[in-house]
């Protein structure tokens, strides 16, 4: 009896570090990414709440790109 509980507790031993553990690892991995897509989504709507009606405000364009001003002349 004793070594069918020895071998009961090993296959859940390993059951655990073969199964559970990688998927809690991948479960909570998953959240901090759908955290920080959250934290990143918050913080645009904050600074340009208008956005969610009328889209991200257009971007200014950079050196080499048609309609540059220049850098503050």
């Amino acid at each position: 009896m004793a070594t069918r509980s020895m071998r009961d507790i090993a296959w859940a031993a390993a059951r655990l570090d073969a199964q559970t553990l990688p998927a809690v690892s991948g479960m909570a991995s998953s959240i901090d990414s759908a955290a920080r897509s959250a934290t990143t989504t918050l913080r645009r709507v904050g600074d340009t709440p208008q956005s969610l009606l009328f889209g991200p405000p257009p971007t200014v364009p950079g050196p080499g790109e048609p309609g540059f001003a220049g850098f503050g002349r």
